[in-house]
């Protein structure tokens, strides 16, 4: 998972609330707890986007596990079910289910 100070565009990699950066309006957003907090106005990026290679060596290098399933839902299924806490708010790119 990457975060940054709740609230703060960041700057360079820096922490902008050292750095002299406003603070960006937001609001929290999920139910039925707030779990990510949401622009409310725009955002400007601080520049293009930029390649960062070769995304599964990336997560491998880091320890953090990537899991590419044909079918989401059985999975999420089990992650709804369970007492784990979740946000599927990208779920409307799944395939529907079958």
């Amino acid at each position: 998972m990457r975060s940054s100070t709740a609230g703060w565009k960041r700057c360079g990699g820096r922490d902008c609330s050292r750095t002299g950066c406003q603070p960006i309006a937001s609001q929290p957003f999920g139910a039925p707890e707030p779990h990510a907090l949401v622009a409310v106005e725009p955002v400007t990026p601080l520049g293009p986007a930029e390649p960062v290679g070769d995304l599964l060596r990336c997560h491998a290098e880091a320890g953090i596990q990537l899991r590419v399933l044909d079918n989401l839902w059985p999975f999420w299924d089990v992650v709804t079910d369970s007492s784990v806490g979740f946000s599927g708010i990208r779920l409307r790119n799944a395939r529907p289910r079958s």
